[in-house]
C-alpha cells in the first residue's frame, strides 16, 4: 500500500504536502536563484570597481578637470534612498505574511526608481546645455559612462520589480512572494550602495565634501 500511496502523491500541489515538508526541487531552485544573484552582484562589483580605479587614477593627471556635479544629483540620491526604504518595508511586510501591503510598497518603489532615472536624465541635460560634453574632459566622459551604466542596472531593477509585482498578484503562495521580494530588495540595496560610492567619489574629486565640513 505504501508504494501506491507514494506513486499517487502529487508533490507539486502544496495543499497535499505536510506543512513542514519543503519540496527538494523548490529548495534547489531557490538556492540556485540566490547563487545567481550573488554571481551577478559580483560581476557588477568588478565592473564598477574597475571604473572607480580608472577614475581615481585619472584625477592625478595634469589634463584632468574636476567635473561640475549638478545639484539635482542630491535630490536624485534622496529619491533612490526612498525607493530602497520602501522596498525594504515591502520585504518586512511580506515576511509578516502581508502580501497586499507589500504589493503597494513595491509599486511605490518602482515609481520612485523611474523618478530617479528621469532625474538622472535631467542632470545630463543640464550639463549638456552648459556645454559639458564627454569630449570636454575625461571627468565628464567618466561621469556619463558611470551614470549610464548605473542607470541601465536601475532599469534592470525596475524590470525585476515589475516581475515581482506580477508574481505577487498571480501567486497565492506567500513563501514564493517572500523569496521574490527578498531577492529584489537585496539587488535594490546594492544598487543604492553603488550609487552612493560613485556620488561620493565624484564629490571628493572637486573637494565638495571637504568644503562642507
Amino acid at each position: 500500500m505504501s508504494i501506491f500511496r507514494h506513486i499517487s502523491t502529487k508533490p507539486w500541489l502544496l495543499d497535499e504536502r505536510p506543512a513542514n515538508v519543503i519540496h527538494p526541487g523548490l529548495a534547489s531552485r531557490t538556492s540556485t536563484t540566490k547563487s545567481g544573484l550573488r554571481l551577478f552582484l559580483g560581476v557588477i562589483t568588478a565592473l564598477f570597481a574597475l571604473l572607480s580605479v580608472a577614475y581615481i587614477e585619472n584625477t592625478t593627471l595634469a589634463y584632468w578637470t574636476p567635473l561640475l556635479e549638478p545639484q539635482l544629483l542630491w535630490l536624485n540620491t534622496a529619491v533612490l534612498v526612498l525607493s530602497s526604504l520602501t522596498i525594504q518595508r515591502a520585504r518586512n511586510l511580506a515576511a509578516k505574511d502581508l502580501p497586499v501591503q507589500a504589493r503597494r510598497l513595491l509599486i511605490t518603489s518602482a515609481v520612485l526608481a523611474v523618478a530617479f532615472l528621469f532625474g538622472q536624465m535631467f542632470a545630463w541635460l543640464e550639463l549638456l546645455q552648459l556645454g559639458y560634453f564627454a569630449s570636454v574632459n575625461a571627468s565628464y566622459a567618466f561621469y556619463y559612462l558611470m551614470t549610464a551604466l548605473h542607470g541601465l542596472h536601475i532599469f534592470g531593477g525596475i524590470t525585476v520589480l515589475v516581475f515581482a509585482l506580477d508574481r505577487a498578484y498571480r501567486e497565492d503562495n506567500v513563501d514564493t512572494i517572500k523569496r521574490t521580494v527578498q531577492l529584489c530588495a537585496t539587488y535594490w540595496h546594492y544598487l543604492l550602495l553603488i550609487w552612493v560610492v560613485l556620488f561620493a567619489m565624484m564629490l571628493m574629486d572637486n573637494g565638495s565634501i571637504l568644503d562642507k565640513i
